[in-house]
Parts: structure tokens; C-alpha cells; sequence
């Protein structure tokens, strides 16, 4: 059975990995790029990839410096992220 959550609310880790996700759909968006086409460009496993973005606390730092990077995160965007 899946887990169900009894309260509305969301707590600041998952607002924060909603926001990460968020912001690099919209890069990719921006960029005409796809989850595999940036997995590939950063050098990470399609499975991984995926495995990261159900999960994001679970992205390494220098994994969302590559992710910055290849998508060309701004400065303000890369501070708007608790990383």
C-alpha cells in the first residue's frame, strides 16, 4: 500500500526539493534539453538520474554543480537552492 500523508502540510526539506525540481524542469525547458539528454551530459546514469530527481536530498553537491553548469543555472537561481 502506498504511504499516505495525514497532514497538508509540507515540511521545509520537501518545499525545498520541489523547488530544486522545479527549477531544473524549467531550465531544461529553456534549454530544448531532456532528463536523458542532461543525464548523459553530466555523466550520470539514466537509472541514477532518475532515482535523483524521485529523490533530490539525495543529489550530491558536485552532481548539482554539474547540473548548474550544463544548464546554466544564474547565480540568484544556484542561492534560491538549499544546497
Amino acid at each position: 500500500m502506498p504511504r499516505v500523508k495525514l497532514s497538508a502540510a509540507i515540511n521545509e526539506r520537501e518545499l525545498a526539493d520541489r523547488k530544486l525540481l522545479a527549477m531544473i524542469s524549467a531550465y531544461l525547458v529553456m534549454r530544448d534539453m531532456t532528463k536523458l539528454e542532461l543525464a548523459k551530459r553530466i555523466q550520470m546514469p539514466e537509472s541514477t538520474f532518475r532515482h535523483r530527481c524521485r529523490n533530490p536530498g539525495d543529489f550530491r553537491r558536485a552532481e548539482l554543480i554539474a547540473i548548474f553548469k550544463v544548464l546554466q543555472f544564474t547565480e540568484e537561481d544556484k542561492k534560491a537552492i538549499q544546497w
